[in-house]
């Protein structure tokens, strides 16, 4: 009998490939997302410590007017930063997710092709023990008709 041969094998290559691209894209917006929570927490990091550093001034008295401004001014910015930070964090998760739907569809497709490459394969081992019960019984009925013959 022949040897068991899938007509989709290409499909099947290309469907694999497409999950593999999708993995790393998912990847990649999982990478994006985590640099972008990563700058928040380290910018939440730098305002502790301009806090912490501006209450040790004032409780040592050295506090100064000029102090005062420049303070604000930072205080300011790293809140801007902040929420630009923040838009941006939930940009790259959806985004995230987006890349999450895809991969979860060329799953999908890949299964759906594995699927049919399994029942196609199932149905030639069936096939094939069909043809060799088949031959088998040739040979039994050839077997049963000689000893008819020589008796």
């Amino acid at each position: 009998m022949k040897r068991f041969r899938f007509r989709l094998e290409v499909l099947l290559g290309v469907r694999r490939r497409k999950c593999d691209a999708a993995k790393l894209d998912l990847a990649e917006a999982s990478r994006r997302v985590q640099e972008t929570i990563d700058s928040l927490q380290k910018l939440w990091q730098e305002r502790t410590e301009a806090i912490a550093w501006f209450t040790a001034q004032q409780s040592k008295g050295q506090l100064t007017a000029a102090m005062l401004p420049l303070y604000d001014v930072y205080q300011i910015s790293t809140y801007n930063r902040e929420r630009e930070l923040i838009a941006e964090k939930e940009a790259r998760e959806l985004a995230r997710q987006d890349c999450l739907a895809k991969l979860e569809e060329a799953v999908k497709q890949l299964k759906a092709v594995e699927t049919l490459k399994e029942t196609q394969y199932q149905q030639y081992l069936y096939e094939s023990l069909l043809e060799e019960q088949k031959t088998l019984d040739e040979i039994g009925m050839q077997l049963y008709l000689r000893e008819e013959g020589d008796r």
